[in-house]
């Protein structure tokens, strides 16, 4: 059983694709003119971060298995963040944001020459004093208010993955077969600050399968893989 406590600091500065004053107020494709002694740099604040971790390492069946599990809570303090607005992407400081899950992985060995790894992951958050970054959500319905207490974008609540790692001794040279299967998903998230239920902006789960399958000795090895086996489409940015 094992846990920490542990706090973080990020300093404050300067943005690069904005800038402050009469200039900032006409940027015609992103490209804004800023003066000496009129205008600045968009500066942020610095932020920090407390946070706080519990969790249990086991090993099981001889020694074959090991488990892990952790359950965390963190809390930052003006944490800095983009958003857009319009065609300058501008650095900022949310308020407050807390953050908490859980995450489990088993590593096991199926036989002497087959492995397999499972992981699993649930997270959750809650931002406040975000309305710099509630840009559209004013614009639907006229109050900056309206982000308050939502999770932060881009942060799937659910992800897992599995591998499965084989390797089969060949012949008397030292050689072997090896292969990896792997898998990875992550849950539908949404995009912006701004809840769903006012703008349309979940991004759809990201599920990919890999296949990797080679022959290797002490000095060489050559392999072949597949990404994406079962050819699905994600946002990627």
């Amino acid at each position: 059983i094992f846990g920490s406590i542990a706090t973080g600091y990020k300093p404050g500065g300067f943005g690069s694709f904005n800038i402050e004053g009469p200039g900032s107020e006409d940027c015609p494709f992103g490209l804004c003119v800023g003066l000496p002694g009129r205008d600045r740099p968009g500066d942020f604040g610095p932020e920090t971060v407390t946070s706080f971790e519990i969790g249990y390492k086991s090993t099981l069946f001889d020694g074959r298995t090991q488990v892990a599990t952790t359950a965390f809570y963190y809390q930052y303090e003006d944490l800095q963040a983009v958003f857009g607005e319009g065609p300058r992407v501008i650095v900022d400081n949310v308020g407050e944001v807390d953050g908490w899950g859980v995450e489990l992985e088993v590593n096991t060995a199926i036989t002497d020459y087959l492995t397999l790894r499972l992981g699993a992951s649930w997270f959750d958050s809650e931002a406040n004093d975000v309305q710099a970054f509630c840009g559209a959500g004013e614009v639907l319905t006229g109050s900056a208010e309206v982000c308050e207490g939502n999770s932060i974008p881009w942060a799937p609540e659910y992800t897992a993955f599995a591998v499965l790692n084989g390797n089969i001794p060949v012949g008397e040279s030292g050689g072997e077969l090896y292969g990896t299967l792997s898998w990875s998903w992550e849950d539908d998230f949404r995009g912006d600050w701004p809840d769903e239920s006012l703008i349309y902006q979940r991004i759809e789960a990201l599920n990919q399968t890999d296949i990797i399958l080679g022959y290797r000795q002490d000095s060489w090895f050559i392999s072949g893989y597949v990404e994406n086996v079962f050819d699905q489409v994600w946002y990627d940015g």
